[in-house]
Formats: structure tokens, C-alpha cells, sequence
């Protein structure tokens, strides 16, 4: 079975979401997997699948400082997205991945974890998607079936704005969700 590996190098927010989604979509049952890599060319708002746009995000406040907001197919919580990251897509057909999560995670964080290790960092599968450092959360997965594909979405972190991640709108709402990667 062959990889087919999709560097999209850098991308606009719309781009980065349309490439691996696209490629779900087409897929065909006997297709290769796919990888798909981009760094944003610019900050955005990821949403995950599932949310409520207005419970999770503050939109005024992304209006007024140029941050779009884009839904994404996956799910999990509402993340940053800026150029100090790659974010990748698995785009695999659902026959060559586990029908229940607690394998699927596993499964797609391993080359997560073995590229931190590349990095010299020492990271770990937390269950039931997150990846962690020192008991610490240092990014998540998020996955979908779109099509005749499953799509394991994750970003690698290179640094983080995190005053714009901290800003909150009140006690209980960043203005960029919870979480700094899907």
C-alpha cells in the first residue's frame, strides 16, 4: 500500500480545510491513503463539527481583529490555527481503519509521537485523543467519516500566540476556544 502525500506548503485558511475534505470526498473505496500537510498562511478559527459557534467563540472580537472563523468536518474543540503550525489531514478509506475510536486515536497519534521524538520531544498518547507532554496537553486529534474516507485531522505546534488564545471574553470563554490543536 502506498502513502500519497499532499504538502500544500503554505495555504489559505479556506484551502487548508477544502484540500483533505476534497480529497475525502473523492475518495474511492480501493484508493491509497492520504496525507495532507499546510501551514496556515494566516490566523484563523477552527470549529469543530459539532459546536455552536456562538457558545464557543467570540466572534465580535474576531470581526474586529481579521480572524475568520471556518467549520471544520472533524470534531473536537475550537482551535487557533496560525503560521507557527502544521496542520495535517490522515485521509484513509474506511475499510483500512478500526471502527471504534479508542483504536483509531491510537492508530494515527503513533506517527505523531514518533515525530515529536524526531524533534527531541518526548510526548505520549492520552486517551482518548490528546497528545501530551509532562501530564500536559500539547495538542488533540479530531476525526470524521466523510465519504468513503475516515480523516484524522492534528497539528504540529511550533509556537503559540497566546495572548490571543487567553483573551477572554468572560469567565468562562477564551475568545479562541480551549484548546490550542485539534
Amino acid at each position: 500500500m502506498r502513502l500519497r502525500v499532499v504538502d500544500q506548503g503554505t495555504a489559505s485558511p479556506i484551502a487548508s480545510h477544502a484540500v483533505p475534505y476534497g480529497i475525502a470526498r473523492a475518495m474511492a473505496t480501493d484508493a491509497d491513503p492520504a496525507l495532507t500537510l499546510c501551514t496556515p498562511a494566516s490566523p484563523y478559527i477552527s470549529v469543530g463539527a459539532n459546536q455552536d459557534v456562538a457558545r464557543e467563540i467570540d466572534e465580535d472580537y474576531c470581526r474586529a481583529h481579521g480572524l475568520p472563523v471556518l467549520r471544520r468536518e472533524v470534531g473536537g474543540g475550537a482551535v487557533l490555527l496560525d503560521p507557527d503550525q502544521l496542520y495535517f489531514h490522515f485521509v484513509v478509506p474506511r475499510r483500512l481503519t478500526p471502527e471504534r475510536a479508542e483504536r483509531l486515536f491510537p492508530r494515527f497519534i503513533e506517527p505523531v509521537l514518533r515525530t515529536y521524538a524526531d524533534l527531541g520531544i518526548t510526548a505520549r498518547h492520552r486517551p482518548l485523543n490528546d497528545v501530551q507532554v509532562d501530564n500536559r496537553k500539547l495538542g488533540a486529534s479530531a476525526a470524521a467519516e466523510i465519504g468513503e474516507a475516515v480523516v484524522v485531522a492534528g497539528s504540529f505546534l511550533f509556537d503559540f500566540d497566546m495572548e490571543t488564545m487567553a483573551r477572554r471574553r468572560d469567565s468562562a470563554t477564551c475568545s479562541a476556544g480551549a484548546s490550542p490543536t485539534t
